[in-house]
């Protein structure tokens, strides 16, 4: 038997503690969450206990990625467990829609995780003008953003009071094609200021 030695002319790294994002996921706290925590089956109480501990956490993107690169094409019933606050189904879709439309897992990561898309259609499609008037300056009258269609009123409505608007939007500052959300109405608003004038 022949032994090869093989010298390293390099330092071992002594500094590292092999700490990876998983260390820091509060779904790997004991102390905070019990075992098959993340893991809810169909129970909407036990989704929502999971989705509340993934909220806080600390490294959901990373978890997110993680997901979404190592189960990359398996079907629903081949995913598990909540990550990120996403479900098996959920993180099917965004992994169909990464080949669908060409889209780098980090890229919808950040969108997920981190932007208003609504914010982002509204802003990209819209100027400020004096008087705080805002102007719609595309020619396309409604937008599709995460699969639900929007007037531009209705994207200023739903930006600025979190919430579909109720019936017809109006703009009350009489300026053509205003969408400033601080300048529009909808029905369940104008009924009440009628209610709050009597």
């Amino acid at each position: 038997m022949t032994l090869h030695i093989v010298h390293n002319h390099h330092a071992p790294d002594t500094t590292s503690h092999g700490d990876t994002w998983r260390d820091h996921a509060v779904c790997a706290k004991p102390n905070i969450t019990r075992p098959d925590a993340m893991f809810p089956d169909n129970d909407a109480v036990d989704l929502e206990l999971a989705r509340g501990i993934c909220a806080s956490c600390p490294v959901k993107a990373m978890c997110l990625l993680d997901a979404l690169e190592t189960e990359q094409g398996r079907g629903t019933g081949n995913r598990h467990g909540v990550r990120a606050g996403r479900t098996p189904k959920q993180r099917h879709s965004l992994y169909m829609r990464s080949i669908r439309e060409r889209v780098t897992f980090e890229d919808l990561v950040d969108e997920v995780l981190f932007r208003d898309p609504l914010r982002e259609a509204f802003e990209r499609r819209t100027e400020s003008l004096e008087g705080g008037h805002v102007r719609w300056t595309i020619r396309k009258t409604s937008v599709h953003v995460r699969g639900q269609r929007y007037t531009p009123l209705q994207l200023a409505f739903h930006l600025s009071r979190g919430r579909r608007a109720a019936g017809t939007i109006r703009t009350t500052c009489g300026q053509e094609r205003c969408v400033a959300p601080d300048h529009i109405v909808d029905a369940a608003e104008r009924g009440n200021g009628r209610q709050a004038a009597a």
